[in-house]
């Protein structure tokens, strides 16, 4: 039998998913405090942001699975949230998703940049 094909390549549309900063685990801060100073978080703002470009950059939709194992874990034993800030365009509005409670535990989520059909009166 012959090997099957390779995927055909992603075709990157300019109106689609533009990441701007993807996070996991901003809500993580520090238990420990010192005195007249602020908890600080423990997970780096951006730490999936090119986990996320490699999966939906340049996509109209994609459906995106947030995964500790791909991303680390910045604060184990805490319930992780996901952030993302995106574009549809290169020049077009942040948008902001995010996902509560442990994100990883979560489903598939679905990005979308396709503009919703209008009805017509």
């Amino acid at each position: 039998h012959p090997p099957p094909p390779p995927p055909a390549p992603r075709v990157f549309d300019p109106n689609g998913i533009h990441t701007v900063e993807a996070t996991y685990g901003i809500n993580c801060v520090s238990d420990q405090t010192e005195a007249g100073k602020k908890k600080f978080p423990l997970a780096v703002e951006g730490n999936g942001s090119d986990h996320f470009k490699n999966e939906c950059e340049g996509l109209m939709i994609c459906h995106y699975k947030v995964c500790h194992n791909k991303l680390g874990d910045p604060c184990p034993q805490v319930m992780k949230n996901w952030l993302l800030k995106y574009r549809c365009g290169a020049s077009g509005p942040i948008r902001e998703y995010t996902v509560g409670g442990e994100a990883s535990s979560a489903p598939e989520q679905t990005i979308s940049c396709i503009p919703h059909a209008v009805d017509e009166l």
